[in-house]
């Protein structure tokens, strides 16, 4: 049958997202009582439809509520769970303590430069008509680059990153680390300050 608005009917979907699992549908509803073309790729799986009435005596079962409460209690228990992983993460990156290593401005610039120049050949992005980075370019893109070589060859920022990477919190993570790293930068090249600033905001 072709998949068309029909309230005797409900699509798998549709019951998941009344707070059924995939495993309650099994067990409580069994097979489907229909199946229809699949509306969004021709040759895909077909569409499971359940009958509505027996959806809703289903979840009008004292065991079905039971279940029903059990997965609710999960559900906040891991929530609260992932609260404090998160938590203690973040509290982990705030006793963090990032070392930067200190080069003479003449020293940075030069490094920092080499580095980009360096990153450009790798990638593969030179071109005839590239200009190199180089002392006399935009001040506001030295101090980019300069940042950037700091954050991530004078710093473990690249490391820090690693060791959050599939933990419970991570993104919020990353962003702790960044802000702690740009100001740690911020300390030891105080010329460098204002663009700390400007990629945190």
């Amino acid at each position: 049958m072709s998949l068309k608005q029909d309230d005797g009917l409900m699509t798998l979907t549709a019951i998941v997202s009344r707070g059924w699992s995939r495993a309650m549908v099994k067990e409580f509803l069994g097979a489907p009582d229909a199946t229809a073309d699949n509306p969004h790729y021709r040759g895909g799986a077909p569409v499971q439809l359940f009958d509505r009435k027996r959806v809703e005596a289903a979840e009008a079962t004292e065991s079905f509520q039971a279940r029903m409460d059990t997965r609710r209690l999960r559900a906040v228990r891991g929530r609260e769970a992932a609260a404090r992983k998160r938590t203690d993460l973040l509290g982990q990156i705030a006793t963090m303590t990032v070392a930067v290593v200190v080069r003479s401005p003449e020293v940075l610039l030069r490094q920092a430069i080499h580095h980009y120049n360096l990153r450009q050949v790798q990638r593969s992005e030179w071109r005839a008509d590239y200009t190199p980075a180089s002392a006399s370019s935009d001040p506001a893109f030295l101090l980019r680059i300069q940042v950037n070589y700091v954050r991530h060859q004078l710093t473990k920022y690249d490391r820090m990153l690693d060791e959050v990477v599939g933990k419970m919190g991570a993104p919020h993570a990353r962003n702790a680390i960044a802000r702690k790293v740009f100001d740690a930068i911020a300390r030891a090249y105080p010329q460098l300050a204002y663009e700390c600033a400007r990629q945190v905001a």
